[in-house]
Formats: C-alpha cells, structure tokens, sequence
C-alpha cells in the first residue's frame, strides 16, 4: 500500500489504475465527501447509484456496483447504511460498518483484480468521531480502516490518496 498526497480525481484520470474504489451509503445520495466529487466530475453516476438495487437499500448494504469510465472503473463499496457518521446502536454502527465494508471488498476482490487508487475510506464524515477525536484522516484509516483494506485486498497494488 503506498500512501500519496494529491487529487484522486485527477490521480484516477491518469489511466493508471483499473479502479477507484471509494465508500458509498446504500440509499444512492452521493452529497458529501469523494463521492459528491465523483458525482460532479461524472454526473450521470449518482442516477446510476440510484438505480442498483432501487427500492431495496439492505440489499446493497456489503456489496458493491462498478460504474466504467474512459480512465476505469469507479467502486462504489456499500459499507455505510446511512450517510454521514456512524450511529449508537442497530444497523448503522462502527462495528457493522466495518463488517459491510469488509464483505463488499471481499466479494469484489473475489470478482475483479487489478491496480486500485482510493481515499482514506471511511476515514473523513463517515469517520466515528468519538474513536477519532483529534485523529487525522489519515490516521484513523490507518488505525481502523486499513487492516481491513489489507484483509479484504492482499496482495494488490493500492495506491491511498489524500489532501
């Protein structure tokens, strides 16, 4: 895994990736974070979003689509029920967050190979801000997010991007 410092957007349009991997909540609102930036660069994406599993927001929840693009493919990994934070309790917490997101990069993992760019996954507003407290992004990734990354895509070549 190598960590650089830069756009993603732009990073990913080099072409040198096969896939750009980002976390998504499963109710298709694409409104803050990477993803509204994605949605901004590829506007038809978000309509996309909205469209797999449509109705059905538990279903998406530890699993992913792929969007392709000129440069490859976006990852929209749903391990986030609800946007923003995690919650306290039921179906929305770290801990299910965390098992989802693992469960998406499985399966995918089990179906694509490749070079993958990513940011701090889970790591800005969908962070826990009570495990975070002052933690960069960052470090938070590399605390709770990144075991998961290295579990769920060994031995592929990741690149993490951030500010």
């Amino acid at each position: 895994m190598i960590f650089k410092k830069g756009n993603i957007i732009d990073e990913f349009k080099t072409g040198r990736y096969n896939f750009l991997l980002h976390q998504a909540n499963c109710h298709g609102l694409m409104g803050g974070g990477v993803a509204a930036a994605l949605s901004t660069e590829w506007p038809w994406l978000a309509e996309v979003d909205k469209q797999y599993l449509e109705g059905a927001p538990r279903r998406k929840y530890g699993s992913y689509s792929t969007f392709g693009t000129n440069f490859g493919e976006i990852v929209n990994l749903y391990g986030q029920f609800e946007p923003g934070g995690p919650q306290k309790k039921g179906l929305d917490t770290f801990e299910e967050r965390c098992h989802h997101l693992k469960l998406a990069m499985t399966k995918f993992a089990n179906n694509h190979s490749g070079s993958v760019i990513m940011p701090y996954i889970a790591s800005g507003i969908a962070s826990d801000w009570d495990l975070r407290k002052d933690m960069s992004d960052k470090e938070y990734f590399m605390r709770y997010i990144m075991p998961i990354v290295e579990e769920s895509l060994p031995n592929w070549d990741i690149v993490v991007i951030g500010p």
